[in-house]
Formats: C-alpha cells, structure tokens, sequence
C-alpha cells in the first residue's frame, strides 16, 4: 500500500479474510520448549506472529531462526525480543530457495509452524535434502465474517463473488454503467455501513 501510495495510487485494503486457531497450535508452546530442533522456520508475517505467542507462552526459550523474507523478519525484528534473532534469509524470498539454502545444521532437525492452508513445497523440499520436518498446522485464514453489501457490474462478476461464498450480491441484469450505478445504490442503501465494488 505504501509503495502504491507514494506512487499517486489511492488504495482502500478490504481485509476478506481472517486468522483463526489452527489445529496444533496447543502443541507449538511445548515444541519450542522440547528443544528437539536445529531450525525453526517461518514463512510469513503471520506465521512470525503466531509463533510468537507460541514463543513467549513456552518461556521464549533458544531458538535458531530462519524467516522466507525480510517481509517476515521485520515482525521478529518489531517485536524487540532481545534473545530473539533471525539467523538466515535465502537469497530469494520463496520456499524453493529456502529449502535449498537453509544450512544443515546439527542434525537437520526443522520446526515449522505454518497455516493449515500452507502448501507442502517447502517441506518436500527440505527432506530431499535430508532435513526431518516436523510441521505444526498453528493456524488457518477463514472468510472474514464481515457481512457487506457487494454491487457487481454483471452477472459474471456476481457468479464469481457467489462462488468465493460472498453474501448480499447487486448486479444489474443487463451489464452497463447506468445498471452498474443502480446496483452500487441499492447495495449502498443495504450496506448500512460498508459495501465493496466489483
């Protein structure tokens, strides 16, 4: 958004989606404190932030860091942790270059916390290597319960928010900018406050 802005781009961020519990989340504090890893990795800025609560409920114990990018080192960096430091970015910020040049440390033991929805590249990857990966599933994105009102152009555009499972969808049955505009007002007189276009 920042760079967008600077540019003369005006930006709204409409968060639609949300970070819940994920399944293993209970077992992330008890991991840290086992100590049984060389490696703990993160691959986002969320994954920093859960993992930091994890860290701190297991008593910020020792950890060896490896973050995907700067991206997700800043949120380490932010949080001012003394004992707490990032000891490897790769070269570029992707799981393909994490997982190829993460050093072989101790006996390539790997912590890593991810989402639920995380793919399973970077672990693959790892364990081609020879890397034993154990992935806890801290936590997951889920649609935001944010109830707006969507105005659609047309039809297409309303069948693809139905899809993405988006509620109180406008749209003209005709597609063109005067119907465009009547559906923009009728979602906005339902909307009470917010409404998105599409």
């Amino acid at each position: 958004m920042k760079s967008l802005q600077q540019r003369g781009v005006s930006v709204l961020e409409l968060p639609l989606v949300e970070t819940a519990t994920g399944p293993d989340w209970s077992g992330l504090p008890s991991a840290l404190r086992q100590g049984d890893h060389d490696w703990v990795i993160l691959t986002s800025p969320e994954s920093a932030s859960v993992f930091l609560q994890g860290w701190r409920d297991a008593g910020k114990p020792q950890v060896r860091l490896a973050v995907v990018g700067s991206g997700t080192g800043v949120v380490i960096e932010a949080a001012e942790e003394p004992d707490l430091h990032v000891v490897f970015t790769p070269s570029k910020a992707n799981a393909e270059h994490l997982s190829a040049e993460l050093p072989m440390e101790g006996e390539g033991r790997v912590l890593y916390p991810a989402s639920a929805k995380a793919g399973a590249g970077l672990q693959d990857g790892l364990e081609a290597r020879g890397f034993s990966v154990r992935r806890l599933n801290t936590y997951n994105t889920v649609q935001d319960s944010a109830d707006v009102a969507i105005a659609c152009i047309g039809s297409t555009s309303a069948k693809a928010a139905e899809k993405l499972g988006l509620r109180r969808i406008y749209y003209p049955d005709s597609p063109g900018l005067e119907g465009f505009v009547e559906s923009i007002v009728e979602a906005l007189e339902a909307a009470e406050p917010s409404a998105a276009l599409v």
